[in-house]
């Protein structure tokens, strides 16, 4: 079986041979700091936001919601890509980390055991930062396309934010 990381590399070269960068995926791939297969539903942290397809107002209100509560220090929320089988390539998508016990959980999926995750894992403070500035749930990409800003700012040295300035978007 394929791995998620070989997926999205399938994709970007798939893209390049049509002549166009994936910088979404591309960027994933050399940026991403939390990687596994199989993630709990975190029971622990309330089921009050689990709206099916609203995986980054889910992830992210819970983190922001969970970091007044003692103990919850170690949650950061991840974005990235998420695959499962039943649905046969990878999807853009909000999930956390709980540092402490090494456990990702997903605040959106039915089956997140039988999904893998590639992302990249961020602070509560650069979530709420990112929130505000961008208006809106998603960091790596605002629904508008890609946030060159951010990923230029936050990760300037990566072949995608390189890319992205020398073309004007950042």
């Amino acid at each position: 079986m394929i791995s998620l990381r070989e997926q999205l590399q399938q994709n970007l070269d798939s893209w390049a041979v049509l002549g166009h960068d994936s910088l979404l995926e591309g960027f994933v791939l050399e940026a991403a700091n939390v990687e596994r297969s199989g993630a709990s539903r975190g029971s622990n942290l309330g089921d009050s936001f689990r709206e099916p397809k609203m995986c980054f107002y889910n992830a992210g209100r819970t983190v922001l919601l969970s970091a007044a509560s003692p103990g919850s220090s170690s949650i950061d929320y991840c974005e990235g890509f998420a695959w499962r089988d039943s649905v046969g390539f990878p999807v853009h998508h909000a999930w956390l980390w709980d540092r402490g016990n090494d456990e990702l959980i997903d605040t959106t999926f039915t089956d997140p055991e039988e999904c893998s995750y590639l992302g990249i894992a961020f602070s509560t403070s650069e979530l709420s930062h990112e929130v505000v500035a961008a208006g809106v749930w998603g960091l790596l990409d605002t629904g508008m396309g890609i946030n060159a800003d951010m990923i230029c700012r936050r990760f300037p040295e990566t072949k995608a934010a390189k890319m992205m300035r020398a073309r004007g978007m950042a």
